[in-house]
């Protein structure tokens, strides 16, 4: 994208929605676009209450000035994260990144930037080990919030059998039964509105 293409994007967006609550760059990897930071300070510029940008941590545990450039800014950070075993990275992503994980979420924390663990669960893949990515989110210091979603099967994933596959109910149950150090219910992720008369 272009800066010219961005600001339209922007200011459509704000002609839309008048004050939105949240912006993501999203991808691709948005880190490697050589504007990304130009294009976070134009979101922050505008009436967005929060930015994000939607990361793999690769640039963000290699470049220390990229690093500064977020410390500057403090976008949120919406940091894939799917678990601890090689075989996980290896079946999502497609490589080992868990040490590269450990070392952009260590960054954010020196940059004092607000993390987001954001996990694929695939169903045979990593669904046990959603217990050790909220307990790591829970100790780790820039984690403000974890979020655990299945697998989209789209473009480079295992295959599948769609009557088969992880749905919303299905991980908030594996979150009640793996984490019972919270004490949560499966109705504890359901809205609750008011009986209408």
């Amino acid at each position: 994208l272009t800066r010219e293409q961005v600001t339209h994007m922007l200011d459509t967006f704000i002609a839309a929605e008048g004050e939105p609550e949240v912006l993501q760059f999203s991808g691709g990897e948005p880190t490697i676009h050589p504007q990304i930071i130009e294009f976070v300070e134009m979101a922050q510029a505008r009436s967005i209450g929060t930015v994000m940008i939607n990361t793999n941590g690769i640039r963000i545990a290699r470049d220390k000035r990229f690093v500064a450039e977020l410390e500057r800014l403090k976008p949120h950070i919406y940091l894939q994260f799917d678990g601890f075993e090689e075989a996980t990275h290896l079946a999502i992503r497609g490589k080992d990144l868990r040490e590269v994980k450990a070392r952009a979420l260590d960054r954010c924390a020196e940059a004092g930037l607000k993390v987001s663990l954001v996990s694929a669960i695939e169903r045979g893949v990593n669904e046990h080990e959603v217990a050790a990515i909220v307990r790591h989110g829970i100790a780790h210091p820039a984690v403000m919030s974890i979020v655990l979603q299945p697998v989209t099967h789209a473009g480079r994933h295992l295959e599948f059998d769609p009557l088969d596959r992880l749905t919303n109910p299905d991980v908030m149950r594996m979150i009640v039964d793996q984490v019972p150090f919270i004490e949560l219910a499966t109705d504890d992720f359901l809205a609750k509105y008011p009986a209408v008369r």
